[in-house]
C-alpha cells in the first residue's frame, strides 16, 4: 500500500537519488533539502511503500509571481496566493502510475483550502 505523508530529513538520500535519475545526474544540495524541509514540511510530500520512497513533491506559496531559481531557500510565505512547485521527482517504474497524480491533488486540495479573497 503507497503512503503519502510529509518528507523527513532521514529521506534526504532516497530523494537525492531520485533526483539524480529523474535529472539525469542533477540533485539539489543537502543544504538546500534539508532547509526545504526544516522550513516548509508540511509543503513537502513523499509516496512511500515498504519504506521506499517512489516520488516527492515540493511545492510553496508566494504571494506574488517572481523568477525564482531551481535551487533556493523555503520563504515560507504567509500569504497564500500563489501556489509554486519547486520540485518533483518519481522513480522510472512508477512514471506510468497515478502516484504523481495523487501527490498533485493533495496539492490543489490544500491550495483551494486555502484560498483566501484578493482584490486585483
Amino acid at each position: 500500500m503507497i503512503t503519502i505523508r510529509t518528507a523527513e530529513l532521514k529521506d534526504i538520500k532516497q530523494i537525492q537519488k531520485i533526483e539524480k535519475d529523474y535529472y539525469e545526474g542533477f540533485c539539489c544540495p543537502l543544504d538546500t533539502l534539508t532547509n526545504w524541509i526544516k522550513k516548509s514540511s508540511e509543503n513537502f510530500l513523499v509516496a512511500e511503500e515498504n519504506n521506499k520512497i517512489l516520488a516527492f513533491i515540493f511545492f510553496e506559496y508566494f504571494n506574488r509571481l517572481k523568477a525564482i531559481p531551481f535551487v533556493h531557500e523555503s520563504e515560507n510565505n504567509k500569504i497564500k496566493k500563489y501556489a509554486y512547485i519547486s520540485e518533483v521527482g518519481i522513480l522510472n517504474e512508477y512514471v506510468n502510475s497515478e502516484v504523481l497524480q495523487d501527490l498533485f491533488n493533495i496539492i490543489a486540495n490544500a491550495f483551494a483550502r486555502n484560498l483566501h479573497h484578493f482584490s486585483v
